[in-house]
């Protein structure tokens, strides 16, 4: 895991997040302002994480499909059993 695709920024965010998520549930009758803070971090880790694993996606290049196989799945997909 120390070796991942993941910054390690990206990481601890996640971390944070996870840790305020359970605090903010845990202390949710004494803190309400834990939840606006949760609910800010969450969204902006998941935008971390789906920007790292597009560049990840660009870096490696996806596989192009050839249109053939295309018209076959979806001929596959109208056949029910």
């Amino acid at each position: 895991m120390r070796k991942g695709v993941f910054p390690r920024a990206v990481a601890y965010l996640g971390i944070a997040v996870g840790v305020l998520g359970i605090a903010s549930e845990a202390l949710r009758f004494v803190t309400e302002g834990l939840y606006g803070v949760y609910g800010v971090l969450l969204p902006v880790w998941m935008g971390a994480v789906g920007w790292t694993l597009y560049r990840l996606g660009v870096q490696v290049g996806l596989p192009q499909v050839p249109s053939d196989l295309l018209h076959i799945s979806y001929r596959c997909r109208s056949i029910s059993l």
